[in-house]
């Protein structure tokens, strides 16, 4: 009884400390990648995919929903997105964006004879002004791609993973990936924010993603209201749209508090979803979004079939 007692008490404790330990001891092995001479993409990929295995390990040790760890029937779909759309679809556009900003900034720059970003202020200081200024692209991207009909018809996609777990972090449609990094990315550029700093802000989303798609049992408590944890992402997976329509934010939780569109009550989400019935196989995913239908059988839904058959993408 003891023993067990222990165990109860030491998960518990486990379960507090688990994601800022595993946010801040990432960001600090890429730091300490970087101070060693090591190759900035290689460190983030290394980083990254030692991240993920500490995440797969954790699910099946201590998960939150134990019915996610069983196969959904996506692995495959979710593989292919996630290497296509969110690896080399993502890192093509951000590169094509960088660089054509960073063009524009160096003539404004140079015309003008100053730059904007506070090279003056502490690397730290910096780097949370970068955080806040590009939230507010990646969260009006985020925001739109659900209240605009057209955009949803890609995200939806994302939305449909019937479970959330660390594969599905990169479940998105090639179209919902270049909206995003269009609109996040530009502001801070624009502003002159470092390349050095910009790298250490890709690093950051890439783990923030990832952790709050995993099925991990963790606690979170005023951290709900600082950043995107699982406590406030899986709301925003939920099938009801009165609670999925919220928690935009893609790092940061602070414009969803300060625009009313946080939420966080003190449950846990019924269900993981959306009433937008998707196909399941990979070129349906890839191709029905631009011809907008209403989806019958061979659908993923969290819904009956009867429901499922009048779903569309028209929210």
């Amino acid at each position: 009884m003891a023993n067990d007692t222990q165990t109860r008490s030491g998960r518990y404790i486990i379960s507090w400390i688990l994601w800022p330990a595993m946010l801040i001891g990432s960001m600090l092995a890429v730091l300490r990648g970087l101070a060693a001479g090591m190759d900035p993409v290689l460190t983030l990929l290394l980083v990254y995919f030692g991240l993920v295995a500490t995440i797969a390990l954790l699910e099946r040790l201590m998960p939150h929903d134990p019915s996610w760890n069983a196969n959904d029937g996506q692995v495959a779909n979710d593989l292919f997105h996630t290497f296509t759309s969110y690896f080399v679809l993502g890192a093509l556009v951000e590169a094509g964006v960088i660089v054509l900003i960073a063009k524009l900034v160096l003539v404004s720059a140079t015309l003008s004879g100053f730059a904007l970003w506070p090279v003056q202020w502490p690397l730290a200081a910096q780097f949370v002004l970068l955080l806040l200024v590009a939230e507010i692209g990646a969260y009006t991207a985020h925001r739109l791609s659900h209240k605009v009909p057209l955009l949803w018809r890609f995200h939806a996609m994302h939305h449909s993973a019937p479970s959330l777990y660390w594969l599905n972090t990169g479940r998105f449609h090639l179209i919902d990936v270049i909206e995003t990094i269009v609109l996040a990315l530009p502001l801070p550029l624009l502003l002159g924010a470092p390349a050095g700093l910009m790298f250490l802000f890709t690093c950051i989303t890439m783990f923030i993603g990832v952790l709050s798609h995993c099925n991990i049992e963790m606690r979170f408590g005023l951290l709900d209201w600082l950043f995107n944890t699982p406590g406030v992402h899986r709301w925003h997976h939920s099938p009801q749209t009165e609670e999925s329509d919220a928690n935009y934010g893609e790092n940061l939780m602070v414009y969803d508090v300060l625009l009313g569109t946080h939420y966080r009550p003190n449950k846990r989400p019924y269900d993981i979803g959306n009433k937008t019935a998707v196909p399941a196989s990979i070129w349906g995913q890839l191709i029905r979004p631009f011809t907008g239908y209403r989806e019958g059988p061979g659908t993923l839904a969290t819904l009956s079939q009867a429901e499922a058959g009048a779903a569309s993408y028209d929210r």
